[in-house]
């Protein structure tokens, strides 16, 4: 499964915006602008960098290893076995074995990236498209889990 180049997307998409801005404000004319994006959109598209081949056994692994790790840290959590500080350390690390990126306006989550291992392992088609994220913070003397 090829990884999005997010990067040269995200520069155009940057570079449309400050058109438009510059565009809006008079900074440019209208032919300028015109020209400007047709130009950006007739820059073609980066080719994605392949990925090495998984087998359906490693990716179920992946998967059943991913399951287990967030059993194991809400286990943890529920016996109080973890302080605080290494509760968001384990959740953390697992985040970012994950998500490459995630992209955040005020309180919202727009989008994310998941890491190239992730979406070699199938990850994108297996996360759901929507996640409620509730912010949570264990405390030593509490017995409560995470909310699903």
């Amino acid at each position: 499964m090829p990884v999005p180049d997010d990067m040269s997307n995200a520069r155009r998409e940057r570079q449309r915006k400050e058109l438009a801005l510059d565009y809006a404000s008079g900074k440019i004319s209208e032919p300028a602008f015109l020209s400007a994006i047709g130009a950006l959109n007739t820059e073609p598209d980066p080719s994605p960098q392949p990925l090495e081949s998984v087998t359906p056994a490693a990716v179920t692994g992946y998967l059943r290893d991913l399951h287990r790790t967030i059993s194991d840290i809400e286990d943890a959590i529920g016996a109080g076995d973890l302080s605080e500080h290494e509760v968001e350390a384990a959740w953390s690390e697992l985040t970012h074995a994950v998500y490459r990126r995630i992209r955040v306006e005020g309180a919202s989550f727009t989008g994310i990236e998941l890491t190239p291992a992730a979406y070699q392992h199938g990850l994108a088609l297996a996360l759901p498209e929507e996640v409620r994220i509730s912010l949570w913070r264990a405390r030593p003397d509490s017995n409560r889990r995470s909310p699903a």
